[in-house]
């Protein structure tokens, strides 16, 4: 997967707007809420209720069985998933789940990886299962930034966090660390003007996802 970091504006629907963010996710900013009441939409989203986990060893799938107990009663497979086509398609079967195409991510295991001291990943291939209608904001990005982070990011900042204030977008900048395609002066660069000097509180949204 790795970070992706994103600068987003509440916008209306619209062909390019794919993208949005629920209720739930405002809890800590209801007055966002407010300034932005006239955007709020009625959005369709199915559910994916059913997943299977898909993993490219008996080691692996032991090692994070282990670490995460929610994983112990989902249905799994061993093995290169590019090879699993049919096995998937039975077991989507056999759980009555409708034909339609999976969802597919790759998770890696950051801590794992760290201590085991090579990648540890998995896939969760899921399913979708209905649809429900709920509320939410669609948004744009007015920033992008594709990695480019320091280690110490991810114990500061949260996973899918919403950051309203522009004093957490500062603060995310002590942490930039150059890619091999991007030296130091360049990031803090591109990070100014996408994240910074565009960001309006009241409007703009920071968060990461990883």
């Amino acid at each position: 997967m790795g970070l992706d970091l994103y600068h987003a504006i509440p916008s209306m629907k619209t062909s390019d707007t794919l993208e949005y963010l629920t209720m739930d996710e405002f809890e800590d900013e209801p007055t966002f809420l407010q300034k932005n009441f006239h955007l709020i939409a009625e959005i369709e989203e199915s559910e994916f209720d059913f997943e299977i986990l898909v993993f490219p060893d008996q080691f692996t799938k032991d090692l994070v069985v282990k670490r995460t107990p929610s994983h112990i009663d989902k249905p799994t497979l061993v093995g290169d998933i590019d090879d699993l086509n049919l096995e998937l398609k039975k077991l989507a079967t056999e759980n009555s789940v409708k034909e339609t195409d999976p969802i597919v991510l790759k998770s890696i295991d950051n801590l794992l990886t760290k201590e085991t001291a090579k990648e540890v990943y998995y896939h969760t291939v899921s399913y979708e299962t209905g649809s429900k209608k709920i509320k939410g904001l669609y948004w744009t990005a007015k920033g992008y930034q594709r990695k480019g982070m320091n280690k110490d990011f991810y114990k500061d900042f949260e996973n899918c966090k919403l950051y309203f204030d522009k004093a957490s977008v500062l603060k995310a900048s002590l942490y930039l660390k150059p890619t091999w395609d991007n030296d130091d002066l360049e990031l803090k660069k591109e990070f100014k003007k996408n994240f910074i000097d565009n960001f309006v509180e009241g409007e703009s949204i920071f968060f990461g996802s990883w």
